[in-house]
């Protein structure tokens, strides 16, 4: 979906309804000294350039006179999320490892925010590089043992495998050392469905020839 098509959905009309009701006022209007009220909301990064349509990773929120560009954290005060059940949010580590259950309020090392999730040691290139000498096949069948792991395209991404992403030991231990949330529960992974390498034969790219 294009990035001018999505504001037409019901799906954006309601989760711009939701951010409005916590920002009335224009924020980027606020950061030019003008007060005008809030009747849009846009995303940080144009999703016409890879950035996220739907989650709140890619907003802008207001707290008091402070802005925050929450891109690469996961809302954890439910100042910034009124809507929220139970102040409770989830950050997943990668396709192996629990998701996290964690809640928290705003304290001087978190600004009420918290890691989106393991985020990656290195860029899809280097990591796809360093494992050169293996298949792809080879990889997959190491890393995804005993789940079930599926790519939408039909063409195994090994960039979204376990090994691109973070020790997600040590993020935990992070988020514990530095006060970034209270882990509450951990949710176990049994599969995981991703995008693959939309590169090659994408079903998408097949319409579009088509």
């Amino acid at each position: 979906m294009s990035g001018e098509k999505i504001y037409y959905t019901n799906r954006w009309k309601e989760l711009s309804k939701r951010f409005e009701k916590k920002n009335p006022l224009c924020l980027f209007c606020l950061l030019d000294g003008k007060v005008n009220p809030s009747n849009i909301t846009d995303h940080i990064i144009l999703i016409d350039n890879y950035g996220a349509k739907w989650n709140e990773h890619n907003f802008v929120f207001k707290d008091g006179e402070q802005f925050y560009h929450a891109k690469g954290a996961t809302p954890l005060d439910d100042k910034f999320v009124p809507d929220s059940y139970e102040g409770l949010r989830l950050i997943p580590l990668n396709m192996r490892e629990p998701i996290l259950v964690v809640k928290g309020e705003t304290t001087t090392s978190n600004l009420g925010f918290a890691p989106h999730g393991a985020g990656r040691d290195v860029s899809r290139s280097q990591h796809i590089n360093g494992h050169s000498h293996y298949t792809k096949e080879e990889i997959f069948t190491k890393e995804t043992k005993g789940l079930d792991v599926r790519f939408y395209s039909g063409e195994i991404d090994i960039s979204e495998l376990p090994s691109a992403y973070k020790n997600a030991n040590n993020v935990q231990a992070q988020i514990e050392k530095f006060g970034l949330g209270q882990v509450v529960d951990r949710i176990i992974p049994y599969g995981c469905i991703m995008a693959g390498d939309w590169m090659v034969n994408a079903p998408w790219k097949k319409s579009l020839k088509k």
